[in-house]
């Protein structure tokens, strides 16, 4: 009777696990697959190289006070709360830069959309910077202290996995339309 019940628990975490890697590999799929993505973004005319570098900076600059702040968040609620907000940030601030790219691209001024996507990446690095602790507080909590290394790994392996995806994916869809891979992003979120 006990092997009963600790079947469908065991089966409940493994996949809670894997929508944690899972989740881990977005981030990383984001990250590179807009990176790819910007040679096409700056031909469509809306942002130079430049300023992309300043947009994109900008957000991972964030990163570096956010992270710690979201872990200790983390610690003290349980991590579910920061996960489901580091998704909300990540879709909203593909949302503002998908909006902004493609308003830059036949405007005369491009400084609205310019703070657009600075705020997006604002957003972006405030609140995705708690993604990775958070998940990796989280599958510690399903796998238990004793394989904690094993939980922890399997959040950068979705992590990695998701950086050399990224390039794959955007590649893939930018044959569609350069905002393609902004407008998958959105999609997987869903």
């Amino acid at each position: 009777m006990a092997h009963a019940q600790t079947q469908p628990t065991t089966q409940t975490a493994r996949w809670q696990s894997v929508t944690l890697t899972f989740i881990a590999a977005l981030m990383g799929i984001g990250q590179n697959g807009l990176l790819v993505s910007l040679p096409l973004l700056v031909a469509q005319g809306g942002f130079s190289l430049s300023t992309w570098a300043v947009i994109i900076a900008v957000g991972s600059v964030l990163f570096l006070p956010a992270a710690p702040f979201w872990g200790r968040i983390s610690d003290q609620y349980g991590p579910k709360f920061v996960v489901l907000q580091a998704l909300i940030g990540m879709a909203m601030s593909f949302a503002l830069l998908l909006t902004a790219t493609l308003g830059a691209q036949n405007s005369l001024s491009q400084w609205p959309w310019l703070a657009l996507a600075l705020l997006a990446r604002v957003i972006y690095g405030l609140t995705v910077a708690g993604m990775v602790p958070a998940n990796q507080h989280w599958a510690v909590l399903l796998a238990g202290e004793a394989r904690r290394m094993q939980a922890i790994t399997s959040i950068s392996i979705g992590l990695s996995l998701g950086r050399l995806a990224g390039p794959l994916i955007a590649s893939a869809v930018l044959i569609v339309s350069p905002y393609a891979s902004l407008v998958l992003m959105l999609g997987l979120q869903h």
